[in-house]
Protein backbone atom coordinates (compact mmCIF):
# COMPACT_ATOMS: atom_id res chain seq x y z
CA UNK A 1 0.00 0.00 0.00
CA UNK A 2 2.87 2.57 0.61
CA UNK A 3 3.76 2.34 -3.06
CA UNK A 4 0.15 2.88 -4.28
CA UNK A 5 -0.15 5.77 -1.45
CA UNK A 6 3.34 7.06 -2.99
CA UNK A 7 2.26 6.90 -6.74
CA UNK A 8 -1.01 8.54 -6.11
CA UNK A 9 0.61 11.41 -4.22
CA UNK A 10 3.62 11.91 -6.82
CA UNK A 11 1.06 11.14 -9.54
CA UNK A 12 2.96 7.93 -10.85
CA UNK A 13 0.54 5.60 -12.89
CA UNK A 14 2.54 2.30 -13.34
CA UNK A 15 2.93 1.46 -9.39
CA UNK A 16 4.44 -2.17 -9.95
CA UNK A 17 6.69 -0.45 -12.63
CA UNK A 18 8.02 2.10 -10.29
CA UNK A 19 7.86 -0.34 -7.43
CA UNK A 20 10.20 -2.66 -9.39
CA UNK A 21 12.37 0.03 -10.96
CA UNK A 22 13.95 1.19 -7.18
CA UNK A 23 16.22 -0.65 -4.54
CA UNK A 24 15.33 -1.69 -1.49
CA UNK A 25 17.20 1.14 0.22
CA UNK A 26 14.48 3.41 -0.97
CA UNK A 27 11.78 1.50 -0.83
CA UNK A 28 12.69 1.52 3.36
CA UNK A 29 13.42 4.83 3.83
CA UNK A 30 9.83 5.68 2.11
CA UNK A 31 8.87 2.90 4.72
CA UNK A 32 10.04 4.82 7.83
CA UNK A 33 9.24 7.97 6.58
CA UNK A 34 5.67 7.25 6.11
CA UNK A 35 5.95 5.69 9.95
CA UNK A 36 6.66 8.91 11.32
CA UNK A 37 5.15 11.19 8.90
CA UNK A 38 2.34 9.83 6.76
CA UNK A 39 2.55 10.53 3.42
CA UNK A 40 -0.78 11.86 2.60
CA UNK A 41 -3.04 13.58 4.92
CA UNK A 42 -6.61 12.55 4.26
CA UNK A 43 -6.74 9.47 7.33
CA UNK A 44 -6.11 12.56 9.73
CA UNK A 45 -8.68 14.85 7.92
CA UNK A 46 -11.18 11.70 8.03
CA UNK A 47 -10.31 10.69 11.83
CA UNK A 48 -11.39 14.45 12.53
CA UNK A 49 -14.47 14.77 10.93
CA UNK A 50 -15.50 11.23 12.55
CA UNK A 51 -14.44 12.12 15.79
CA UNK A 52 -16.28 15.55 15.55
CA UNK A 53 -19.61 13.38 14.24
CA UNK A 54 -19.60 10.97 17.02
CA UNK A 55 -19.25 13.84 19.88
CA UNK A 56 -22.90 14.68 18.34
CA UNK A 57 -24.12 11.06 18.96
CA UNK A 58 -25.12 9.53 22.06
CA UNK A 59 -22.66 6.75 22.12
CA UNK A 60 -21.75 4.40 24.78
CA UNK A 61 -18.93 3.62 25.16
CA UNK A 62 -17.45 7.12 24.04
CA UNK A 63 -15.72 6.57 21.04
CA UNK A 64 -11.96 7.91 20.83
CA UNK A 65 -9.52 9.27 18.44
CA UNK A 66 -7.95 6.13 18.34
CA UNK A 67 -11.42 5.10 17.05
CA UNK A 68 -11.22 6.57 14.11
CA UNK A 69 -7.34 6.34 13.12
CA UNK A 70 -5.64 3.19 11.10
CA UNK A 71 -5.26 0.20 12.55
CA UNK A 72 -0.85 1.11 12.34
CA UNK A 73 -1.71 4.19 14.44
CA UNK A 74 -3.22 2.09 17.30
CA UNK A 75 -1.28 2.59 20.84
CA UNK A 76 0.17 -0.93 21.03
CA UNK A 77 0.34 -1.22 24.74
CA UNK A 78 2.55 -4.33 24.65
CA UNK A 79 5.16 -3.01 22.93
CA UNK A 80 5.09 0.93 23.61
CA UNK A 81 6.34 2.79 20.06
CA UNK A 82 9.40 1.07 19.53
CA UNK A 83 8.25 0.99 15.88
CA UNK A 84 8.29 4.64 15.76
CA UNK A 85 12.06 4.79 17.73
CA UNK A 86 13.36 2.60 14.50
CA UNK A 87 11.84 4.63 12.36
CA UNK A 88 13.26 7.18 13.55
CA UNK A 89 16.61 5.74 13.69
CA UNK A 90 16.03 4.72 10.14
CA UNK A 91 15.99 8.15 9.25
CA UNK A 92 18.39 9.67 11.31
CA UNK A 93 16.56 11.57 14.00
Amino acid sequence: MLAARLCFAWGIPDVYGWLNSQPKEVIDFWEAFDSIEPIGEAWMQSARIGMQVSMGQALEPRPTMDDFLPPRFHKDTRRGNDSIEIARKQLGG
